[in-house]
């Protein structure tokens, strides 16, 4: 079977002219973590993590021992910038949420990427100001008091990014749940509680219409 190309899996890569896409390529590391497995700690050298296939947890280890999930990175998305670009990483873990497939760039040559090729380095600006967007967003849930406002508020963020009132979500309860900083009991019993209260409508596991607009 021909290796598939982490470059056209990937949005941040995959409209660039081919010829970009090739030189991009050459320098890609791929490597299946299977679930559960580490694939970055503070330990691990600046690079650049792209998910091609499956799903990462981006968490932070608090002084207590415990770990708040900041983010899931899906097949497509991409972490680590931050640390390229001088910063330290002292507490954050990538784990495999499921089985992936993960290519990795290594800092030097992300470096010489970006000085040779201008139009990724728009793209990459484009897609980190979407990136800190969405942790912003993620900052906005857990500062609401109440479990059932951080769902809803959620949830209708997703009807305005899927622009249907019927929304999939893009990870698990379990997930959702560490997100939204909460349990998935927690979770569970809120979305029985919504439903009961006619403001969504439960139509699958990971479907749901929403009935009322959130005010």
């Amino acid at each position: 079977m021909a290796k598939e190309l982490c470059v056209q899996l990937v949005p941040l890569f995959n409209q660039l002219p081919l010829a970009d896409q090739e030189q991009i390529e050459a320098l890609l590391k791929q490597a299946k973590h299977p679930r559960g497995e580490i694939v970055l700690d503070p330990l691990s050298k600046p690079q650049l993590i792209i998910v091609a296939k499956g799903k990462l947890r981006m968490e932070t280890l608090a002084s207590d021992g415990t770990k708040q999930v900041n983010q899931i990175i899906s097949a497509g998305d991409y972490a680590g910038t931050e640390w390229l670009f001088g910063e330290t990483n002292q507490a954050t873990y990538l784990t495999a949420a499921q089985n992936s497939l993960v290519c990795h760039l290594e800092m030097a040559d992300f470096k010489a990427l970006l000085a040779k090729l201008p139009t990724l380095a728009y793209r990459l600006l484009r897609f980190t100001i979407n990136q800190n967007h969405a942790l912003q967003r993620q900052t906005y849930y857990l500062g609401l008091t109440r479990v059932e406002e951080r769902v809803m508020a959620y949830f209708n963020d997703q009807k305005m990014d899927q622009q249907s009132s019927v929304i999939t979500l893009p990870f698990k309860l379990a997930e959702l749940a560490a997100y939204l900083g909460t349990t998935p009991e927690t979770i569970s019993r809120t979305i029985k509680h919504l439903s009961d209260e006619s403001k969504i409508e439960q139509l699958t596991k990971a479907k749901y219409r929403l009935l009322k607009t959130e005010k």
